[in-house]
């Protein structure tokens, strides 16, 4: 059976999977994972989860971002 904490990450990589056929699309998944993913037609980064700064190069020239909220900090 599959953990529960993927599931996320499933719904995001096909959510941009849908939006790379109209848009420049960008997923940034965290470098521990994992995940083996099929060939995307989308750029997919890894950043550092405890390194929040390892994202900014993605965040500074994206036009849209969206993240889980309980993933924003605060």
């Amino acid at each position: 059976m599959l953990s529960v904490n993927i599931w996320p990450g499933i719904r995001y990589y096909h959510l941009a999977r849908v939006l790379s056929h109209e848009f420049e699309t960008v997923l940034a998944i965290p470098d521990t994972s994992g995940a083996k993913l099929p060939s995307p037609t989308f750029k997919l980064v890894k950043y550092n989860l405890a390194n929040w700064d390892s994202l900014v190069p993605y965040v500074k020239t994206a036009k849209v971002v969206m993240s889980k909220a309980d993933s924003c900090g605060g």
